[in-house]
């Protein structure tokens, strides 16, 4: 009746036991297991019909579920026990090891009272307790991790205009406001062919720490703003606001007046007019939830994914007058220590970049933050930049799910496009396409580009 129970602990006041289920296709879920009880699998996922099966009476449905909109690989925990963190006491306190997220859920036996989102780890692997109760949860960064009091992410205070959070002083004109900093990068994320509008804000006089490893550290109430535009219609303003509880996502979703937008808390998919998808590789749009943000902005992948060295080496357009843009934030105060920590990506859209530099700064911005080491990615290749092509474990291996169909086919067939699956992957926009989240259409020039590169390997 368990599809991948991921973490057994027992509530050591009670002697209850709690498990994590690990879902197949949309469902996780957190059970409390009683001996001999049918937990419904795999006629059941969460709390619905899985393939058309029914439920029948002996059936248990679990304490909570979440679709993979929320979480996509459950950790199970502990019920807290301990006194150092009264607010917790009698919570189970539970993750996801995809999105980092912890959450901090009670059960009075018959419904769930409280289910709150408490904070944000890693790519979170077990939990653990010791002998007074306290509990802890390890990554795959190699941490143990404790919690804090007031952590938990306040309800219901973030701003539900765009207007309402100030960023834009004038939000009909989409104006930023004077503290919004100006940026844009070297290989951008696919969007399906939309356009964007990247800033960021320091609160007060806080600077951003260049550490020793090459990476940035940002102080608490940095905000990045991305806006996305079918030609000049807004689609959707992204924040990546970095709270005490961690990095969090929000998504506003512009209005058709374009005078302003609103903050929504799911994902949401949309058709889009004819005279705005013609802007567009696609003629629907995948607004992304919060657990969809979360899934991308990854603990592995350093959370901010586009503003780093490499990728902000490069000339910017500062209202008429260029200037290298790492040597425009040096000169204003951005940054503590030289942000200049590693070489320049080439310049994707300049027309002229090709090659495997190009294909392998395209395949870092856009796949790497979860194929990594550690990274939430199924595959276990590393598509980082840095990494040589001969320790990526893409050359001539075979995949570890599917071959599509195609016979011999490998993850990366030098000199064969057609049997690696790198490149088969990005000429679909299924399940199993890649990537595999908001990718409604196919970024054709990086499949030529690719496929060009494939064919150059021997």
């Amino acid at each position: 009746g368990l599809r991948n129970a991921w973490r057994f602990s027992f509530d050591r006041l009670t002697g209850d036991l709690w498990a994590g289920d690990v879902g197949q296709n949309a469902w996780e879920e957190i059970s409390i297991i009683t001996r001999g009880g049918n937990y419904g699998w795999n006629v059941r996922e969460g709390h619905h019909a899985f393939r058309g099966g029914e439920k029948t009476p002996d059936m248990i449905d679990p304490v909570i579920s979440h679709n993979v909109r929320e979480a996509r690989s459950i950790t199970g925990g502990y019920v807290y026990r301990g006194t150092r963190i009264p607010a917790l006491q009698g919570a189970y306190l539970y993750a996801d090891y995809a999105t980092g997220w912890v959450w901090a859920l009670r059960w009075n036996g018959a419904k769930v009272t409280q289910h709150q989102r408490i904070g944000r780890g890693g790519a979170v692997s077990s939990f653990g307790e010791d002998a007074d109760g306290e509990v802890y949860f390890t990554a795959f960064d190699g941490r143990v991790y404790t919690f804090e009091a007031g952590a938990a992410e306040p309800a219901g205070q973030f701003p539900r205009k765009l207007s309402e959070t100030r960023l834009f002083s004038n939000t009909r004109a989409l104006t930023p406001h004077p503290a919004l900093i100006p940026y844009s990068v070297n290989a951008p994320l696919w969007s399906d062919g939309s356009n964007k509008d990247r800033h960021v804000m320091l609160p007060g006089l806080a600077k951003i720490s260049v550490q020793p490893d090459g990476t940035y550290r940002y102080p608490t109430g940095t905000i990045f703003v991305k806006s996305f535009l079918a030609g000049t219609h807004r689609l959707e303003t992204r924040l990546l606001v970095k709270r005490r509880a961690g990095w969090a996502g929000f998504t506003y979703v512009w209005n058709a007046a374009q005078d302003d937008a609103f903050l929504i808390d799911g994902r949401v998919d949309r058709p889009l007019a004819p005279a705005v998808a013609r802007h567009l590789a696609t003629r629907t749009w995948t607004f992304p939830g919060r657990s969809d943000c979360t899934s991308c902005h990854t603990a592995q992948g350093g959370f901010v994914l586009g503003f780093r060295s490499e990728q902000l080496d490069r000339p910017h357009d500062y209202g008429g007058t260029q200037e290298n843009q790492l040597d425009a934030l040096k000169r204003i105060g951005l940054f503590e220590g030289d942000p200049r920590t590693r070489p320049a990506w080439p310049a994707w859209n300049d027309g002229k970049t090709s090659g495997a530099p190009a294909v392998r700064a395209y395949l870092d911005a856009n796949c790497a933050f979860c194929h990594m080491p550690g990274g939430t990615g199924n595959a276990k290749i590393d598509l980082r930049f840095a990494t040589p092509l001969e320790k990526t474990q893409m050359l001539r291996e075979a995949p570890g799910h599917t071959d599509l169909g195609v016979k011999g086919a490998t993850i990366l067939s030098p000199g064969r496009p057609g049997a690696s699956l790198l490149y088969l992957r990005m000429l679909r926009t299924d399940a199993k396409g890649m990537p595999n989240l908001a990718h409604q259409a196919v970024d054709k020039v990086a499949a030529a580009r690719v496929k060009a590169w494939i064919d150059r390997l021997r």
